[in-house]
């Protein structure tokens, strides 16, 4: 159990890292993180503020969903929103922007790096089960609810989120978010949370036994 907990606090900075490297990177965020730097821009807020706010009602989708299947445990995922936001607004605001990326090809360099870091941090948690982040839990939710895979629910969460932002752009005059890079995340983003969710199934069972 120690392991597990230690495990859990260590993807959630990672995971903002990740998010903040793909922020960095400039061509183009995940759909998801899209949406929240739109979002975020047109009611003058922080990206990690924003995130908090609705890193908190895919909690409360959770609850909605999956009713009495919902663990009281999971109601810290509202205090991993907070850290997550927290953690976001430092390293994009305070950190990442002390180091301009001067070229394509390191904005490339961000945008992979950052993707796998996420999708493996997001992996983690969801192979632990101890307290999912409110996103991947949101995905994990409407994934038991509708049994398909969680890659495919969260390539269908990301459809959603860009039909959001265009909408915030053409109808609310909103920042365009969405370019190269939010197609690649799109595509990779779900797939690469599944083998790395069978990656640390497989590893958690062997340390089990050890």
């Amino acid at each position: 159990m120690l392991r597990q907990i230690v495990c859990l606090i260590l993807a959630i900075p990672f995971a903002a890292l990740g998010s903040s490297l793909i922020l960095k990177a400039g061509i183009g965020v995940g759909a998801w993180d899209a949406l929240s730097k739109c979002a975020a821009q047109l009611c003058g807020l922080k990206i990690g503020t924003l995130g908090m706010m609705t890193n908190s009602l895919c909690v409360l989708g959770q609850i909605l969903l999956l009713k009495k299947d919902f663990k009281p445990l999971q109601l810290l995922q509202f205090a991993m929103a907070f850290m997550l936001g927290s953690l976001v607004n430092f390293f994009h605001y305070d950190l990442l922007s002390r180091f301009p990326v001067s070229s394509y090809g390191l904005s490339l360099f961000c945008l992979l790096i950052g993707n796998g870091i996420n999708a493996a941090a997001v992996a983690l948690i969801l192979t632990l089960n101890l307290v999912t982040f409110p996103v991947g839990g949101l995905v994990l939710a409407v994934s038991q609810v509708s049994h398909h895979a969680y890659g495919k629910c969260r390539q269908a969460l990301d459809v959603l989120c860009i039909l959001f932002v265009l909408i915030l752009v053409f109808g609310f005059h909103g920042q365009l978010t969405l370019r190269e890079g939010t197609v690649f995340s799109m595509l990779v983003f779900g797939p690469l949370v599944d083998r790395f969710m069978s990656l640390f199934h497989t590893n958690l069972k062997k340390g089990a036994r050890t």
